[in-house]
């Protein structure tokens, strides 16, 4: 369950940044490359990437709500 919360927590920031940059404000962000290079990314670069980390945390909380109703279901069936 503390997985879930924590999947869910990190998909609400992610979905605030998409909000942000949608709405016209600036998201700054800087990623390191190899050798400890930095790069600044376009509005639109961090907005698609946003999207693609949004689907694949939609996937792994499909996925472990998935896991924790077997879990309850298993767990109700031995009570």
């Amino acid at each position: 369950l503390g997985e879930l919360t924590d999947l869910r927590a990190r998909q609400a920031e992610v979905l605030g940044h998409i909000e942000d940059i949608q709405r016209g404000r600036y998201v700054d962000v800087s990623v390191k490359r190899e050798y400890g290079e930095c790069t600044k990314l376009s509005q639109e670069s961090i907005l698609q990437a946003l999207k693609m980390e949004d689907k694949t945390l939609s996937l792994e909380i499909l996925q472990k709500s998935r896991e924790f109703s077997k879990i309850m279901e298993r767990l109700g069936k031995t009570v």
